[in-house]
């Protein structure tokens, strides 16, 4: 039989790369050439996606696929070929099949991924359930992961498991929501972006918003902090503000109705800083008191009760507090000394007091002394010290604790071979750490490529962004 009697598709294209070319806006692919599939359907060209999301098997019935005429060689030949007209800045991804003269199509190659850029220069991080974000001071803001409402701004849908610059948008800090976005600048309004489904975006609408809106009526000076599904602002004055889903009273206005658009927390003044959990929110005043309220159900609130706050309250014994981090269900507090206390859920440890019992007042975290900022995820913690080194204790399902396992912790340990740390973030199940060489590392759960390496798997160590 001819060409076109051979049912058997060819072997597979194998370990597919891409990398940087030689010129800006090039890209070079290089891949093993597949072997005869020892029939007479020999592969004679190949099939490529590209792609600024995540390339699935489905691509390949897509509008992103392109027949290249190269002429495939002798089978575990190393190809090579360069591509133009890319847009720097960008993270792009690729996938190769082999194809015979009867069309037959392989099975599709691994996914290759290139970033064109760098996030060298980074000053602010956080990060979400499962999306992380970096701002460049007065230049880019940058996202990864999870899209599914738009969280990443770059006015799609689809999974970003590499960095993706947000069009248009210069600030130096961010906060992120479970799966909403925040940016903004020391002299601006904030921008927002991402689920809206109960205002938490702020803009008095309730339709998920893919690219970044802006908020007005916040001048210089005014810092943000995203929830699950509210956001808290802090005005330079040490008013609160909030909007978004409030029925446990995580708004702090003294009722239980959600606001599209901001509303002021009751009776605050004189604030210095805030802090979003799951649903319950946290500030710090001028004078070192600590005060919470929302959602109590684990004693996140911390007043000794189980009881959901609809207004302020202030967490008894704490005097001297600098900054808060507000998680999932439970809170962690740093004092100016760098001593650090938390208080709530303890089912994974994320206390640190040696216990898995939770507690509604706060306990002091043994043995962890010249904090310098702290940082909450879901169910985990996690501690930058002085000296640039980072601890974690809590859940570590996904390996967010960075210690090569995934087994929980219920006192503080220090991430192995990270060093030269200056911030921190904790998502839903990784964490981010930044480094004072401006470089972004990342570990835990990838499973929505929110740790920015352009793949799927998870990491139980730091790597590099």
């Amino acid at each position: 039989g001819g060409p076109g009697a051979d049912l058997a598709p060819p072997a597979a294209v194998s370990d597919l790369q891409a990398s940087p070319g030689p010129s800006p806006g090039e890209i070079v692919l290089s891949w093993t050439a597949p072997g005869d599939d020892g029939g007479s359907g020999r592969a004679s060209s190949y099939v490529l996606v590209r792609s600024e999301g995540f390339v699935t098997d489905a691509g390949f019935g897509s509008a992103a696929v392109w027949t290249q005429a190269w002429v495939p060689r002798d089978g575990g030949a190393a190809e090579t070929e360069t591509l133009a007209g890319f847009v720097e800045g960008r993270s792009v991804y690729f996938a190769l099949k082999a194809a015979d003269e009867a069309s037959n199509l392989s099975a599709m190659s691994n996914v290759a991924f290139v970033f064109l850029g760098s996030l060298d220069g980074v000053t602010r991080v956080s990060a979400g359930q499962a999306h992380s974000i970096a701002a460049r001071t007065g230049d880019s803001v940058w996202c990864w992961g999870d899209n599914t409402y738009g969280q990443i701004g770059d006015g799609s849908t689809g999974m970003r498991p590499g960095p993706a610059l947000v069009p248009g948008l210069a600030a130096s800090e961010s906060s992120a929501g479970r799966f909403h976005s925040i940016a903004w600048t020391p002299a601006g309004n904030p921008r927002v972006w991402g689920r809206n489904n109960r205002g938490q975006v702020g803009d008095g609408g309730l339709s998920d918003r893919l690219s970044p809106v802006e908020l007005t009526g916040f001048g210089p000076g005014s810092a943000f902090a995203g929830g699950n599904l509210h956001t808290l602002a802090l005005k330079p004055g040490g008013s609160v503000w909030a909007w978004g889903y409030n029925s446990f009273g995580q708004l702090g206005d003294g009722t239980f109705a959600d606001a599209q658009t901001p509303v002021q927390v009751a009776s605050l003044s004189d604030v210095s800083a805030v802090s979003a959990g799951g649903y319950h929110s946290v500030c710090v005043k001028g004078d070192g008191t600590v005060w919470a309220w929302g959602h109590n159900n684990a004693g996140q609130v911390g007043d000794g009760s189980n009881l959901d706050r609809g207004s302020p309250v202030q967490v008894p014994g704490l005097a001297g507090a600098a900054d808060s981090a507000a998680g999932g269900f439970h809170t962690v507090v740093r004092m100016t000394g760098g001593t650090v206390w938390a208080f709530g859920d303890n089912s994974s440890g994320q206390l640190g007091d040696g216990t898995t019992i939770g507690k509604s007042s706060p306990v002091a975290v043994p043995g962890l002394a010249g904090a310098a900022q702290v940082a909450a995820g879901y169910g985990h913690t996690a501690a930058l010290l002085g000296d640039g080194t980072v601890w974690t204790w809590g859940l570590n399902s996904a390996g967010q604790l960075g210690d090569g396992t995934t087994s929980d912790r219920s006192s503080p340990a220090q991430v192995p071979g990270l060093s030269g740390v200056v911030a921190i973030a904790a998502g839903g199940w990784h964490t981010l750490a930044l480094k004072g060489d401006g470089t972004l590392w990342a570990w835990g759960s990838n499973s929505s490529g929110q740790l920015g390496d352009g793949t799927t798997a998870n990491r139980l160590t730091p790597g590099r962004v």
